[in-house]
């Protein structure tokens, strides 16, 4: 007769490597989480940079020394906050920005879709309307020619 001998209990040396694969697989879990917390500071901070330099093209600097710009913004962060100085540099930045703005929208209200619409007959004699061409930036667009 044959026995077989089962193991009722994990041993000691086992519960420990089974903890110790627990807490490597925790602490790989815990690095991903970190890489992808440092990945959105990283790409926050770029955005940051780059809306920083699109501001610099915008005031027209571009083309000045890294002394000049570098000066001027140091000049910049010396305001105090709530200050007249302040406020007009503020108020001067904004309209600015509200103009590029509004130039854009109007920019974008004129190259939206012109639709033209054309009444069809059914066979039950009703009529439905369905755009005939649609003209976007110049280029004719009719529906019922995809190919065109």
């Amino acid at each position: 007769m044959t026995t077989t001998t089962r193991k009722i209990r994990p041993t000691i040396e086992e519960l420990l490597q089974k903890e110790e694969k627990r807490i490597a697989e925790a602490k790989a879990r815990k690095a991903r989480l970190q890489g992808k917390l440092n990945e959105q500071a990283r790409k926050a901070r770029t955005r940051k940079l780059i809306q920083i330099g699109a501001l610099a093209e915008i005031a027209g600097i571009l083309d000045k020394s890294e002394a000049y710009i570098l000066g001027a913004l140091m000049a910049a962060a010396k305001l105090e906050e709530g200050s007249e100085k302040f406020d007009r540099v503020e108020a001067e930045g904004r309209r600015v920005l509200n103009e590029r703005a509004e130039a854009r929208r109007k920019e974008q209200a004129e190259s939206e879709p012109v639709k033209e619409e054309t009444a069809l007959e059914t066979e039950g004699g009703s009529t439905i309307s369905r755009p005939a061409t649609i003209t976007k930036n110049g280029f004719t667009i009719r529906p019922d020619r995809p190919d065109l």
